[in-house]
């Protein structure tokens, strides 16, 4: 059976919070995630960019470096990489070949198995350092059976309550569930509530944080539609006209999260090697500019506050421009509440098909939001192309493809 039919029969298991399956295939591999150090990311938003950004880092200061995120974009192998090159189908293959029966005999789910593959891969290619994302939570998570030399928490806000629970302090204790007792952690910016709690867990854990807002000061020079400019100050470290390829403001906060998680390796000291890493640091679907002539930007934000965030940034870089948002959104996803931010946001609106079981049908996220706010400009957008076709030379427009990593192949095939 090929790696891919068997990621599709465990797929089918569904999510099932616990690490007891993941410890016992862990063990089965000869623990492979205790032979090289691990930097563990939780958060709701901005897990990817801090990612990135981590890795960037240690691998220009010249440590192996593997970097292990979900979900992909566009190829599987992407979710594992080290220093920059995805995994290799072949080693895919041959882990799935030598270790099936063992994974259906530990009844792993599909996110566990690959998360032993990533830790299997990475004791392979000989790293020092694993960069691991949080899949969804933090205390249950797959990843969440490292001694971290560092955790790092994100922005935390309101996802996968279905898992996580209703509010966000609920959510929060979730995500806390990477702090372990006496180690060190970043804590990037958070509402005070969340904050406090992120505090609590840490003391009495004898666990220290270190708030990156408060020791990371990043100052923008310049800002333009798929850049900034920035000046950096913490600890001995001075940079001027440092380029950024990731426009807004929210991105500041995951640089802020992502310095101060590397400056707490202590192994990290070099100016130059933290401007190449972070120069060097390009993500496709975090509002990436894809189009120039229309305007169109595409980020794969899928909850309230991402895609909030995103509409926000682009309406302070655009500010007399006219946005207009192509969304589609999976299932169980916050649609009601997304639906009032979009209409507050005065953009025009344009729901698109993904025509899989587990995404919302379009038409009847627009009849729900037609009849729940009719003031919303409200249209039905069937092939993006015909945002090419129609649009081209309207500098006045601002085109935003947003809601979901699920529309990446439609959005590549034609920008």
């Amino acid at each position: 059976m090929n790696f891919v039919s068997i990621l599709d029969q465990l797929k089918k298991k569904g999510i099932k919070p616990g690490l007891s399956r993941t410890i016992a295939t862990l063990k089965d591999l000869d623990n492979p995630h205790e032979a090289y150090e691990n930097i563990h990311v939780a958060g709701t938003n901005g897990k990817g960019t801090t990612t990135a950004l981590i890795a960037n880092i240690l691998k220009e200061s010249d440590f192996r470096t593997g970097l292990y995120t979900s979900p992909e974009l566009l190829e599987f192998n992407d979710r594992i990489k080290v220093d920059g090159q995805p995994i290799e189908t072949q080693y895919i293959e041959h882990f799935f070949d030598k270790y099936e029966k063992m994974l259906f005999k530990n009844e792993v789910t599909h996110f566990e198995a690959v998360t032993c593959l990533a830790f299997d891969y990475f004791r392979h290619k000989n790293i020092d350092y694993a960069v691991l994302e949080t899949g969804m939570g933090g205390r249950f998570d797959a990843t969440n059976v490292v001694s971290p030399r560092v955790f790092s928490i994100t922005r935390i806000s309101t996802d996968h309550q279905e898992f996580l629970g209703d509010s966000i302090l609920q959510i929060a204790g979730e995500k806390a569930g990477i702090i372990k007792a006496n180690r060190i952690g970043a804590i990037g910016k958070q509402i005070p509530k969340v904050l406090e709690l992120l505090e609590n867990v840490g003391n009495k854990k004898k666990a220290k944080l270190f708030y990156a807002p408060d020791n990371i000061d990043i100052q923008i020079e310049d800002l333009q539609g798929n850049r900034q400019l920035l000046n950096i100050q913490y600890d001995n470290i001075n940079l001027k006209k440092v380029r950024f390829n990731l426009p807004g403001d929210f991105q500041i906060d995951n640089l802020q999260t992502a310095l101060q998680t590397v400056s707490l390796t202590e192994e990290v000291d070099s100016p130059e090697d933290i401007r190449r890493g972070i120069e060097n640091t390009v993500l496709k679907g975090r509002l990436e500019l894809i189009s120039n002539d229309p305007h169109v930007y595409y980020d794969v934000g899928h909850n309230p506050q991402a895609i909030q965030t995103v509409l926000n940034n682009l309406q302070k870089i655009y500010p007399e421009h006219k946005i207009k948002v192509v969304i589609a959104l999976k299932k169980g996803k916050d649609y009601k509440k997304i639906g009032n931010l979009l209409k507050q946001s005065s953009a025009d609106i344009y729901t698109f098909p993904i025509n899989k079981a587990e995404y919302y049908d379009s038409d009847k996220l627009y009849n729900y939001w037609k009849n729940e706010h009719p003031g919303l400009r409200l249209g039905r957008m069937q092939k993006l192309g015909n945002i090419k076709n129609n649009n081209s030379g309207k500098e006045d427009v601002i085109w935003l493809i947003t809601g979901t990593h699920g529309l990446a192949s439609y959005v590549y095939e034609i920008f």
